[in-house]
């Protein structure tokens, strides 16, 4: 039931799967199993913005780690990082700030050639980081859906550069 004083966070998530992921890295292979934990655990650049009693097809994407996106012809894009925004507070990254540089390490891992997901990705996209809280996409052609692939939680989640050691 409802408490008035609201949702409260931390605790613990029970979550049943009919099988381990493959990997805790959903970068590493295509497992539903390991998306599904990634979309738990791992922010992105947009969410689609989920409500109760809505159709989430109809939902537009808004802002989780960035704080905006910016177009004039749908085939540039420049999309701002929140500031302030970090990590949780435990080893590697201890509540360092999410900047660009956390960006960049997670789109190269999404378009590695050897990517199991890089085919999900628009074909001639690339990014660059402006700098820490910028990133500029140029697509092939214009797109009026970019924001959705960039929310959608089965392809670009943004992890730390420390994950570059692993998973354990």
């Amino acid at each position: 039931a409802p408490t008035p004083q609201g949702p409260k966070t931390g605790g613990d998530y029970k979550y049943l799967l009919a099988l381990d992921p493959t990997s805790l890295d959903p970068y590493a292979n295509l497992s539903y199993t390991a998306k599904g934990v990634a979309a738990h655990v791992y922010s992105r650049l947009f969410r689609i913005d989920a409500q109760p009693d809505k159709n989430p097809y109809g939902q537009s994407p808004i802002p989780d780690l960035a704080e905006s996106a910016e177009s004039s012809d749908g085939q540039h894009w420049t999309v701002k990082l929140k500031q302030g925004a970090k990590f949780h507070n435990v080893a590697p990254v201890n509540g360092r700030e999410v900047t660009t540089e956390d960006v960049m390490f997670s789109w190269k891992k999404l378009t590695d050639p050897k990517s199991p997901a890089l085919s999900l990705v628009p074909q001639g996209t690339t990014v660059q980081a402006v700098d820490n809280y910028t990133l500029q996409f140029t697509l092939a052609s214009p797109s009026p859906t970019f924001l959705e692939f960039l929310a959608d939680a089965n392809i670009f989640w943004i992890q730390p550069t420390e994950a570059e050691s692993g998973f354990d």
